[in-house]
């Protein structure tokens, strides 16, 4: 908007500045003519001043000729022969004067022979006053030719003097026009200046009042940005307290997290460390923060670390478990190594790659899962010498274990052909009651242990539905309860009675 304003303000400027000059210009051309006029009457001036002073040298000589020839002495030749020359004089100045007039060429050379004439008729005079004498009749005998010859030296002069009066004239009407066409143009140009000054007026009162309106938005604009800034500086407050809140929530999770957590960088220096990591490798934090991550490896796993590293920064998206099927190992600042359970991920912040590694202590979970395969075997070993039928369901009654005898015991061919959960072994067998009645599947054996029952020789009798072969067995039930009482399973054996009824 300024930039429009400048432009507006310039093209202004440069209209009055054009007037100014068109002004100056018409001046300068008035002044030029009127130097033209001038140097045109100056000339006119100087060659009525030359014709007026060869005139009076003419009636001077005619004079000094009268007295000559009256007195007869001789006395005035030598005046009238410097008078003649001294008209001489005057007529080569005014030929001079006349250069830039040809028009007055001709007269020039009718004034030279006029003046010729007269210098004859000198010589023709003194020869007559030499021959007869001079007196009165002398004197009236050339006065018919002097007068003829002054007249006409006079007409030729007062035509060389009509050129000062016309210039006069010429310059006076010249100067009246130029006063009439300057005083149009000077009228016209002051109200095509008074025009342009009123819109210039007007221009300027219309900026002012746009700039105030632009002000006072521009004013409205700024409490409305500084009553933002506010609220933005207030939620930007707000934003970095509630971070800060994060943070500490964040570093206070961090340092009480139970498994050791480290995070490092893109070369696999460990950038931070909590306390359970540090309590975990058997060192202090300031030890671990610095330090290659392979120093908590064995040397052996190094390479296959470093290669696992940068494929999982490549390729993996998502938090994933280490070592997948290899076993990972720990080394502690005392040398021993120990198995461990460790997930990583990572993240980008600022453009750097960060890793975050979860790590776990699992030596005594691995003595436990070697505890747990022995006692599996154990188990596996005692339920297949029993001849009894065994079966171990969990708390949702899926069948978690059974023996040889359960398979033969419910006249299955194999144990592939064994169903899963108790609903699926209803669509086979069918349970019968002391009179006879189908048993609902809550009165199945395994189904009141799981209800908190414990019975010993409680007979049924089964039949198969797809081949109706039917026997009589014993069942025996108990619950399997937690630490905390809690029922996690069912156990039931059974034996065929059959023969025996």
């Amino acid at each position: 908007m300024k930039i429009f304003f400048e432009r507006k303000y310039l093209a202004v400027t440069l209209v009055l500045v054009m007037g100014v000059a068109a002004l100056m210009a018409l001046s300068l051309q008035t002044l030029a003519r009127w130097r033209s006029d001038l140097v045109e009457f100056d000339l006119a001036q100087d060659v009525q001043a030359k014709t007026q002073r060869i005139y009076t040298r003419l009636l001077d000589l005619q004079a000094s000729q009268r007295d000559d020839l009256l007195t007869g002495a001789g006395q005035s030749l030598a005046p009238y022969r410097a008078g003649l020359m001294r008209l001489e004089t005057e007529l080569s100045d005014l030929s001079a004067l006349l250069q830039s007039r040809p028009d007055q060429a001709g007269k020039l050379l009718r004034l030279r022979s006029l003046l010729e004439a007269k210098r004859a008729e000198l010589v023709q005079m003194l020869a007559s006053a030499q021959a007869s004498g001079s007196g009165p009749s002398l004197v009236a005998q050339h006065a018919a030719q002097d007068k003829a010859l002054m007249d006409s030296l006079r007409t030729v002069l007062d035509s060389m003097n009509s050129i000062a009066s016309t210039a006069q004239a010429k310059r006076h009407a010249a100067r009246e026009a130029d006063i009439e066409r300057s005083a149009g143009y000077v009228a016209l140009l002051a109200a095509a200046l008074t025009l342009l000054l009123a819109a210039f007026y007007a221009l300027v009162r219309r900026d002012r009042a746009l700039h105030e309106r632009v002000g006072r938005t521009q004013a409205t604009a700024w409490q409305t940005v500084e009553q933002r800034m506010k609220e933005r500086t207030g939620q930007l407050e707000a934003a970095s307290h509630s971070l800060a809140l994060s943070e500490a929530r964040l570093r206070g999770i961090f340092d009480s997290a139970t498994d050791a957590m480290l995070t490092t960088d893109a070369q696999q220096r460990i950038v931070s460390a909590n306390p359970s990591a540090a309590r975990l490798f058997r060192c202090e934090t300031t030890d671990l923060v610095g330090a290659p991550l392979e120093r908590l490896i064995p040397a052996r796993f190094h390479a296959a670390h470093r290669s696992y590293v940068q494929a999982f920064g490549a390729n993996e998206q998502h938090p994933r478990r280490m070592g997948g099927s290899r076993e990972v190992m720990g080394l502690r600042a005392d040398g021993e190594e120990f198995p461990i359970d460790a997930s990583i991920s990572h993240l980008q912040v600022n453009g750097l790659r960060l890793y975050t590694v979860i790590l776990r202590d699992i030596t005594l979970r691995r003595k436990d899962e070697a505890a747990l395969r022995e006692s599996k075997a154990q188990l596996e070993a005692a339920l297949a010498s029993m001849n009894d039928s065994v079966l171990i369901t969990d708390a949702e009654g899926r069948c978690v274990e059974f023996n040889d005898a359960f398979v033969s015991f419910h006249r299955f061919r194999c144990r592939e052909e064994c169903r899963q959960t108790l609903a699926e072994y209803a669509q086979v067998l069918e349970v019968l009651l002391h009179d006879g009645t189908p048993a609902p599947l809550p009165q199945w054996a395994a189904l009141r242990a799981l209800n908190g029952e414990t019975a010993s020789n409680v007979e049924h009798v089964l039949r198969r539905r797809d081949t109706g072969e039917t026997w009589v067995g014993s069942y025996s039930f108990a619950p399997i309860r937690s630490r905390e009482g809690h029922i996690v399973g069912s156990v039931v054996t059974a034996r065929d009675i059959s023969k025996i009824k």
